[in-house]
This record gives structure tokens, C-alpha cells and sequence, in this order.
């Protein structure tokens, strides 16, 4: 197993686990509140990740903001509200089609 290998295997492992809490923790709490507390936990991690292991230019950053704001506003803002929206309603089951 290449080390490469080894990162999607342990990236799987934590969005299964991410999923899994969410599953759990929707019906149970607000779920926009849940879902900006997910969001605002992402991006401080990915922050000190990009701190740790990248060199930071905040020319660089300025020059990509689009990019940037549409990954983390649109892909992870709503998407992450959506799923833990739509995870903490009952699932309704669709009559079999004859």
C-alpha cells in the first residue's frame, strides 16, 4: 500500500465517522446550529493544515478568493446544511412501482 493509498483509506474512515454523527446528532440538536458548527470545525482545521504544511500568501489567497469562497461557502456551507437537514427527518419509503 502506497502512501497515497493509505491517505484515501484514512480520509474514508473520517467521512464515514462525519456521516455516521451526523446521522446521530440531527434529530437531536438544531440542525443549522450543527451544521455551522461542522463548517466553522472545517475550516479552522483546513486553515491550520494549510499553516502547517503549505506556504501562505495572502496575495495568493486574494488572487483565488472566488475559488476559494465558492468550495467553501456553496460545496461545504450548503451542502453540509442540507444533508444535516434533510438527516434528521424520517426517510419515507416509496410503495414498490408495479
Amino acid at each position: 500500500m502506497e502512501f497515497g493509498d493509505f491517505l484515501v483509506l484514512l480520509s474514508a474512515f473520517f467521512w464515514s465517522a462525519q456521516v455516521l454523527m451526523v446521522a446521530w446528532l440531527s434529530p437531536r440538536v438544531n440542525p443549522v446550529q450543527l451544521a455551522f458548527y461542522q463548517f466553522t470545525v472545517c475550516s479552522v482545521l483546513c486553515l491550520a493544515t494549510a499553516f502547517c504544511f503549505e506556504t501562505v500568501a495572502w496575495s495568493r489567497i486574494y488572487a483565488a478568493a472566488i475559488p476559494i469562497l465558492y468550495g467553501g461557502v456553496l460545496s461545504v456551507g450548503i451542502a453540509y446544511t442540507l444533508q444535516v437537514v434533510r438527516s434528521g427527518k424520517p426517510s419515507r419509503r416509496m410503495p414498490p412501482s408495479s
